[in-house]
């Protein structure tokens, strides 16, 4: 089952070990595309067919370059929002105060129709797993948004280079005077930094 709104998953060097896009295809869900570097194409042709693959312009761009083509994308398939999520990620649910693996569609579903409630949240997102006991509430507002996100296609605000890109976009957003929102009993996981090969901040 899909979720509402179209999936990208940006990628690099993990063809063989491209997590988000195996749990997505083990729940049912099939509106994604990983979006991959020219140089990966071949690889990633091996392990996905061509229709779930997007390639970028150009290659070792980095992971602003990618996010921004992303949003371009979404936005020229006139898809007022769009998900991009990491290429390593886990999903799971606060249940009874215990992170539980939890179907993919039904959390992504979840943020959908909340934020279609209202007219100014432009970012929205999972919590980190890690951080999930910390957290006293079910939502937490305004603040940076990473990994795991649903974003308005056509906001003002850009991914950009050479900046800590999550953190930078969720700033512009909150300038441009737009909400965001964390759902803190919604969870996703993903290895730490550099404990797999590949990953969109190498270049």
């Amino acid at each position: 089952m899909n979720t509402k709104y179209f999936i990208y998953i940006p990628s690099k060097g993990r063809s063989s070990n491209c997590l988000t896009a195996k749990n997505l295809i083990t729940d049912n869900v099939t509106n994604f595309k990983i979006v991959i570097e020219p140089q990966d194409l071949d690889n990633y042709s091996q392990h996905f067919s061509n229709k779930q693959l997007l390639s970028l312009n150009q290659n070792n761009k980095g992971i602003g370059y990618s996010r921004q083509f992303i949003k371009e994308y979404a936005k020229e398939k006139k898809q007022t929002f769009h998900w991009q999520l990491d290429d390593d990620l886990n999903f799971k649910k606060r249940i009874n105060n215990k992170n539980v693996k939890f179907n993919s569609h039904e959390l992504l579903n979840e943020v959908e129709n909340y934020i279609d409630n209202y007219t100014n949240i432009m970012l929205a997102g999972l919590r980190n797993s890690v951080f999930a006991w910390t957290q006293t509430k079910p939502i937490s507002l305004n603040k940076q948004i990473a990994s795991c996100v649903l974003l308005n296609s056509f906001i003002e605000s850009r991914y950009r280079s050479n900046t800590v890109e999550d953190i930078d976009f969720s700033m512009q957003v909150l300038t441009e005077g737009y909400c965001s929102i964390i759902f803190n009993e919604l969870l996703y996981d993903n290895p730490p930094p550099a404990r797999q090969k590949g990953g969109n901040s190498t270049v």
